[in-house]
This record gives structure tokens, sequence and C-alpha cells, in this order.
């Protein structure tokens, strides 16, 4: 497995800065679209549904692009 520090390494010397997420930061529990916290989410639970906004997603495509929010900005974690 590749640790953070080698991809860190690797990134600046293309002159790209990362961010690192915090390591509680719930990105599968959270609603990539209205920022709602699931409570509770069972492993077997593949599909992510929002009781807020009603969106249905995939649970690894949500944690994606909650991971790409905290990256560029857009989400504190």
């Amino acid at each position: 497995m590749v640790s953070f520090l080698y991809l860190k390494t690797k990134a600046e010397a293309c002159g790209i800065r990362p961010k690192e997420a915090d390591q509680f930061f719930a990105s599968s529990r959270t609603c990539s679209s209205c920022g709602h916290k699931k409570g509770d989410l069972k492993l077997s639970e593949r599909t992510y549904h929002c009781s807020a906004c009603g969106i249905s997603i995939d649970r690894d495509v949500n944690a994606a692009i909650n991971l790409r929010n905290v990256a560029v900005g857009h989400t504190e974690t």
C-alpha cells in the first residue's frame, strides 16, 4: 500500500499541493448533495439514500465526491 507521505512527496514534486482529510471525516455517511449526515450506515448498505434531499447514489461514489470536495475546499473535515 502506498503511504500518504509517498503520495505527498510525488505530488509536491509535480507542483501539486495535496490536502489530507481528517481520519474521522464521515465521507460515506455525509450526503454529497446536501451535506446531511446519516447516523448509522451498515457496510452491507451499498447505496446511500439521503432522507433530507432524496438522492440515491452508490456509497463509494458518494464518499469519493465528498473527499474531492474536501480537496478543492468546498467542505471542512
